[in-house]
């Protein structure tokens, strides 16, 4: 008879953050509840509370496990076997990939971007969120390249844009097709080739 194996805590909040993402996805942010959440997961009620308190706690730490995933395709090896002149054409093409590929938690950070406008938290999470993956680039590539001094003001506005074509993009997914994602390939090469090179 097998023996009964407790999750760790690590798989619990995964869990839970699984069960909120269904559930984000199907009803919306403002329409789920934590008893929604819950119904979804294999944990009790204090199960759940003891790791979140609210949905959008919830919603923060799926952006911040999601974050931590999508740089992880932006891998230091990528870099450290890049040479110099092809570093605007590595990150032009992950920057796309972000926009246009599509990923699992990619409608739930359309559902977290939208609730921006209204909750100043939300605000600060993204905020902080942004910093870190501009910090772990900017810092990727000066480790490599030290003559590169990748300005930050420049690094936010190139995640800025990300965002909001990523947005767009999410809305009118039906409109897309190679050529667009071509022409904005070539506003990131540039950008990128302008801010490094």
């Amino acid at each position: 008879m097998p023996k009964f194996k407790r999750k760790t805590k690590e798989e619990r909040e995964n869990e839970i953050r699984e069960a909120a993402a269904k559930v984000f996805a199907r009803k919306g942010f403002r329409n789920t509840t934590m008893e929604d959440i819950i119904s979804e997961t294999s944990l009790s009620k204090g199960g759940v509370y003891r790791y979140f308190s609210s949905p959008k706690d919830i919603l923060i730490s799926i952006m911040e496990t999601g974050n931590e995933s999508i740089f992880d395709t932006l891998k230091i090896v990528e870099i450290e076997n890049t040479e110099i002149e092809d570093l605007p054409e590595l990150l032009a093409e992950k920057t796309v990939r972000k926009i246009y590929d599509d990923r699992p938690l990619k409608r739930i950070y359309v559902i977290f971007l939208s609730e921006l406008i209204y909750d100043k938290n939300l605000v600060k999470a993204h905020e902080e969120i942004e910093r870190k993956n501009i910090e772990r680039i900017t810092g990727m590539i000066r480790k490599k390249f030290p003559e590169i001094k990748p300005d930050k003001n420049r690094m936010e506005l190139s995640s800025k844009l990300m965002i909001g074509l990523l947005y767009f993009n999410s809305i009118f997914e039906g409109e897309n097709d190679k050529g667009k994602r071509e022409m904005v390939m070539d506003i990131f090469r540039k950008f990128y080739t302008d801010m490094l090179l």
